[in-house]
């Protein structure tokens, strides 16, 4: 019983996603690296981001699993709504350059989950 690659990510909300998707069916998903690329994002590259890994023994399940919830991803009336502007993308280029990372996102996430909030999925 080993492990094996079953998909990698560079966006981390997306790894996170995924890696509940599987551990939500009852299957072990790791991803390792994790607390060093949490710390020091900027290596994400070097590490090869965000790999998700699953036991061999559910590698196709798991598979099967993330191409189901890329096909169907919203429920109905739900929707993620993204967020950024130009004073996000100004400030995180500064601290980047001058403080070694960035402490201001660039997009704002949020999830919807009903067309009370504001709005609909499209």
């Amino acid at each position: 019983m080993g492990l094996k690659l079953v998909a990698h990510y560079y966006d981390r909300s997306e790894a996170y996603v995924a890696r509940s998707v599987i551990a939500d069916a009852g299957m072990l998903a790791v991803i390792p690296n994790d607390d060093v690329l949490r710390m020091l994002p900027y290596y994400t590259m070097a590490f090869g981001g965000y790999r998700l890994f699953v036991c061999e023994e559910d590698l196709e399940d798991a598979v099967a699993l993330l191409r189901d919830a890329v096909a169907q991803p919203l429920e109905a009336g739900e929707s993620l709504l993204i967020e950024g502007d130009l004073l996000n993308l100004v400030l995180s280029l500064v601290f980047l350059c001058f403080a070694g990372g960035a402490p201001f996102p660039v997009r704002n996430r949020k999830w919807l989950s009903s067309p009370q909030d504001g709005h609909t999925a499209e």
